[in-house]
């Protein structure tokens, strides 16, 4: 007999995505009509985790001035990252299985990369160490010359407000008979 694992993402109101993340609905409601966010099925708007991590990097992008267009490049660049990381957090999958997948949910590669560094120089980057980018010499070198000033965004701090702000689970395991539904 064969165990079907599905995933229900959760979701948010644009109302709960406000409190989750801190971007008023009119400035959810302006980046869905320039594009920047997808507009909902049937004219109403609703956010998975996913879309909440991207509210949370572009939150951040523009309180350093950083315009629509290229917060959201930066955004759906690390979103996937922000929920890898919230995932790992105790609680934030509710196991509704009954111990089927337990633990083996967690992520078996290693975590995702905890910064994002965007530089004027050498563009985007995911990285663990700031200095695996800058360098950790007092040197002066054609690539840290490269580099200027930088934007750097704990992604793993952004998943723990996602985690601690949500109120609820960010999703849902459910387990079924493959089997039974494969027959009917």
């Amino acid at each position: 007999m064969a165990i079907t694992i599905t995933k229900q993402d959760s979701t948010f109101t644009p109302g709960e995505a406000e409190r989750v993340t801190g971007v008023s609905t009119v400035q959810q409601r302006d980046w869905r009509r320039r594009g920047f966010l997808s507009a909902g099925d049937g004219g109403w708007t609703m956010y998975r985790s996913i879309d909440l991590a991207e509210l949370l990097v572009m939150r951040q992008a523009a309180a350093l001035g950083v315009g629509p267009a290229v917060a959201k490049a930066w955004a759906t660049s690390a979103a996937w990252r922000i929920q890898q990381f919230a995932e790992q957090f105790p609680g934030v999958v509710e196991d509704q299985t009954e111990g089927e997948v337990g633990s083996r949910m967690r992520w078996h590669s290693d975590p995702p990369q905890r910064f994002l560094i965007v530089t004027h120089g050498t563009g985007a980057h995911f990285t663990d160490s700031i200095d695996s980018l800058f360098g950790s010499e007092d040197v002066i070198t054609p690539h840290t010359a490269a580099i200027g000033s930088a934007v750097v965004i704990d992604l793993r701090s952004l998943a723990l407000e996602l985690f601690h702000r949500a109120g609820r689970p960010l999703a849902v395991l459910m387990s079924g008979d493959g089997d039974a539904q494969a027959a009917s």
